[in-house]
């Protein structure tokens, strides 16, 4: 897997879905058996993850822009913020102007925290009053954009993920005593709970915005029941004809307290349709429910011998995981399924697999193995091309908290699932949550939800296949939310 970065030079393109259709039946009846093929790259980043109710329960600083130097601090003058949401999915836009009190031009850095299961989708500078978007490039790619460009003393504009689900992006030139405008628009899908969808605007700041803006809409033919908290509490949503609208402007805001919007989720069926331009073909997504008859669990209680992998992380960056939860984890895995004998295969990962032997789990009793992963020692650098999955393993736990310190590759393969778990709160969950999918497994975020969750989740299969009664639907993915699927793909023809 390739680090990717998003490089200004052209328009980007993102898939609306604008048009809300509901029905009273679906062509598509689900076989609980694990998907094949590969994701669509148009929504692979937003359904590569999904937010646990944990994650989202996080509050982040406001976006600040840094300097090198002793200057006066870049002031955030103005932030309107533009939220769109049709179904689960929510997509916003963050435009802000930012103004430099020096007397000179000057180079920051933007910094921009998000939640977990976010993914910035694009962004724009604003060049003598125009926007330019972005486009997403590979990382070898966006370096010499970015060579060839800062030659030519013009910003080539390039942002870039860094450790955890943070953002940074290089913003020059900042003029002085004026103003430098950026957007940048993130997608996510929404957390489930109690038959409610939930959104955070999940900044805070003790420091006043000068100007502030919110602008809501929910796409839906009937009227949602919103419940607004925090700063917003009650204000109240306007009809229009696709949906329900709220504007909210205010000098001088304060967000001391999360934004917090909770919609209830309607029983019926739901399905978004985007019309394609020029192609004879059209993109949509059906919000379904869960049929689960016929799951075969991938930890069965039938089997009385099992041989299971484990595979953990010494690198030293590792080292600052929540060593003593992923303990715990394993302890309540092993205590639950102690009808089950383990043969457990170890192994430590750094620049290189180094095998650590073999260990019996018998009757939930796991004291030789937690004595040895408890005086493992935590140095060096990682190298994740050289994760191999052992096929005589049933499945293996790989804990890590994804950091590729060493090279940008991920060797993983489909066959034995890989159950990928971090318990840090500095990790890259996109790896992780990368190298679950392709090998078919599962992703465990332990630095966002509790052991409990964490068991419940490890047997949840949230990939389906779908058996199609029409030949004029392809390149079909799916995700599971709460007690529904997200069914994504296209359809045939210009109508």
């Amino acid at each position: 897997m390739k680090r990717m970065s998003i490089r200004l030079f052209g328009t980007a393109r993102h898939i609306k879905m604008k048009k809300l259709v509901w029905i009273l039946s679906v062509i598509f009846a689900f076989v609980s058996v694990q998907a094949s093929g590969d994701v669509s790259d148009i929504f692979g980043s937003l359904f590569s993850s999904s937010s646990s109710s944990n994650a989202q329960s996080r509050v982040l600083t406001l976006p600040i822009v840094t300097l090198q130097g002793k200057h006066k601090p870049i002031i955030l003058s103005r932030l309107d913020v533009s939220v769109k949401i049709a179904g689960p999915i929510a997509q916003t836009s963050y435009e802000m102007v930012f103004y430099n009190p020096n007397e000179r031009i000057l180079e920051g850095e933007l910094k921009l925290p998000l939640l977990g299961g976010q993914s910035v989708v694009g962004y724009a500078l604003d060049m003598d009053g125009v926007y330019r978007e972005s486009v997403v490039v590979d990382k070898a790619k966006a370096k010499k954009a970015f060579e060839d460009t800062i030659r030519r003393n013009i910003d080539p504009g390039i942002i870039e993920k860094t450790i955890g689900n943070n953002y940074k992006l290089r913003l020059y030139p900042l003029p002085a005593k004026g103003y430098k405008k950026v957007r940048v628009t993130v997608e996510e899908l929404l957390s489930e709970k109690k038959n409610r969808y939930r959104y955070r605007l999940p900044f805070v700041s003790s420091k006043k915005i000068p100007d502030f803006s919110l602008h809501i809409e929910i796409e839906s033919s009937d009227t949602p029941v919103v419940q607004l908290s925090g700063p917003m509490k009650g204000q109240v949503f306007d009809r229009k004809e696709t949906g329900y609208f709220l504007e909210y402007q205010k000098r001088n805001m304060k967000l001391s307290k999360p934004i917090v919007l909770s919609i209830e989720r309607r029983d019926h069926h739901q399905v978004y349709f985007q019309k394609s331009r020029g192609k004879n073909a059209n993109w949509f997504m059906a919000v379904l429910p869960v049929d689960r008859s016929g799951k075969k669990s991938l930890f069965s209680q039938d089997e009385k011998y099992e041989t299971i992998g484990i595979i953990w992380d010494t690198s030293l960056s590792s080292g600052k995981s929540d060593k003593a939860k992923d303990l715990a984890f394993l302890d309540r895995f092993f205590a639950q399924h102690k009808g089950t004998t383990y043969r457990v295969e170890l192994k430590t990962l750094d620049l290189s697999l180094h095998s650590q032997g073999s260990f019996r789990v018998a009757g939930g009793e796991w004291g030789r193995l937690k004595k040895r992963l408890e005086t493992l020692r935590y140095n060096g650098a990682k190298d994740l091309s050289k994760l191999r999955i052992d096929k005589n393993t049933r499945f293996t736990f790989l804990f890590s908290n994804g950091i590729n310190t060493f090279s940008d590759d991920v060797a993983v393969s489909k066959g034995r699932p890989v159950i990928a778990i971090n318990s840090s709160t500095g990790s890259d969950s996109d790896t992780m949550r990368y190298i679950a999918k392709k090998s078919g497994g599962n992703y465990l975020d332990l630095s966002q939800m509790g052991i409990d969750d964490a068991i419940i989740e490890l047997d949840e299969d949230d990939t389906f296949r779908i058996r199609k009664h029409s030949k004029s639907l392809y390149d079909i993915y799916t995700k599971k939310l709460g007690e529904r699927m997200i069914v994504l793909g296209r359809m045939k023809g210009r109508k």
